[in-house]
């Protein structure tokens, strides 16, 4: 039934309000609901960047890339989108541990992962 929701199928019953008032008023209901989705949609994204960023865990990932001054721990570069990576496996220390975590960019994370044991990298 999600093609009821689509705009050219409501625009067409309510043109044709005059002629079926019922299905005018199916079509009037149809595009409530449709406005109500499409705000959903479009105020979802930032509502969750702001639940992610006021949230326990978002703070300690900014204060942690705050702290290796937003640039990645193994290649060095700046303005890239960061991660955290364990310096020592979890079984060894509590995983977040702000002494056990480094910011790394998505490409220096992924090849840390492949890669049978870390480096040795000291956080800051």
């Amino acid at each position: 039934m999600y093609w009821l929701h689509r705009w050219p199928v409501i625009l067409i019953g309510l043109v044709m309000t005059p002629l079926l008032p019922l299905l005018g008023l199916a079509a009037a209901g149809l595009a409530f609901h449709r406005l109500l989705d499409d705000l959903h949609s479009l105020l979802r994204s930032p509502w969750r960047r702001w639940r992610w960023r006021l949230s326990a865990k978002g703070r300690q990932h900014a204060r942690l890339h705050r702290r290796d001054g937003y640039t990645c721990r193994v290649c060095g570069v700046i303005g890239q989108p960061l991660e955290l990576h364990s310096i020592a496996p979890a079984r060894q220390v509590d995983r977040d541990e702000p002494h056990n975590l480094i910011s790394v960019c998505v490409p220096c994370h992924r090849q840390l992962h492949e890669q049978p044991v870390s480096p040795a990298i000291s956080p800051a």
